[in-house]
């Protein structure tokens, strides 16, 4: 319709070429707020939000509104999330063009987050000394990417990178063998490979395990530094059991049950102090 605003993402080129031809109202985010996309659009008097500085300036109506620092907002991961700055973006341009008082915009980024119940199942972390254990539900190439560059940016000197891999059975062998891709080009120390017995969709029992390795073979990834274990539940209790100092550990977990058992634990051992080489709360 003619009525509203478009929030268009000007870093995706895609996107960029169809923002001068829609019959409504445009609004343009990205991650620089000195993109020439964005610098025109407000010289035509558009709406738009990026990062200037490290601060993100939101621009409407020939007015420029600093919303916050970037590195204080929780859901960036103080800058590693890029990803998420970019959604912060978006989301301060849709509820501003809302009439959202700009106190309650400044006020959510600030504070959204921060508690792990906030955004369940998404950069989850739990911290233990100088051990990190994320859970997210990454099920695809990108989302596990950006994931692993968020992991990365958390990891000390010296530390290692661990991660849980498998997918649900219903991809085919090239996304399989993508996600596996994109897992090594983050250079993890170790991999340990799941099956997901509720997600084979058409697949035999360990047929998907069979073509993650077999990727990580293609890819050059050291069998020596590959685990399986079928049971996600076991698989990631493995993991935290042989965990080093520094180290990030990385789960992907997809399904509810066993995400919400790990979070048990994961919680009992944020009270019960746990650090490494510590036995688990059973």
């Amino acid at each position: 319709g003619t009525t509203g605003t478009l929030v268009l993402n000007a870093d995706d080129p895609l996107l960029l070429a169809r923002a001068s031809d829609q019959p409504c109202a445009v609004a343009l985010f990205a991650l620089d707020d000195d993109r020439p996309a964005l610098v025109a659009h407000r010289g035509q008097g558009g709406t738009t939000c990026g990062v200037r500085e490290g601060i993100l300036k939101l621009h409407r109506a020939n007015e420029t509104i600093a919303v916050g620092s970037i590195t204080a907002m929780p859901l960036t991961v103080a800058g590693a999330a890029t990803y998420n700055i970019a959604n912060i973006a978006a989301a301060t341009l849709a509820a501003a063009t809302l009439h959202v008082p700009l106190q309650s915009i400044a006020n959510v980024l600030a504070h959204f987050g921060r508690a792990r119940t906030d955004n369940p199942g998404r950069l989850e972390r739990w911290i233990f000394g100088d051990v990190t254990v994320m859970i997210d539900y990454a099920h695809n190439p990108d989302g596990l990417g950006r994931l692993l560059d968020v992991a990365n940016a958390l990891k000390p000197p010296g530390g290692r990178l661990t991660l849980l891999l498998g997918q649900a059975g219903n991809r085919d062998n090239d996304a399989i063998a993508q996600l596996v891709h994109t897992a090594v080009a983050a250079k993890p120390d170790h991999i340990v490979i799941k099956e997901i017995a509720s997600m084979l969709r058409g697949r035999q029992l360990g047929e998907v395990p069979a073509r993650i390795r077999d990727a990580l073979d293609t890819s050059g990834f050291l069998r020596e530094h590959v685990t399986f274990v079928a049971d996600e539940i076991e698989a990631a209790c493995k993991m935290l059991t042989d965990a080093g100092a520094g180290d990030v550990i990385v789960l992907p977990l997809h399904q509810t049950a066993t995400r919400e058992r790990i979070v048990a634990t994961l919680d009992e051992m944020e009270r019960a102090h746990w650090r490494v080489g510590k036995q688990l709360p059973r």
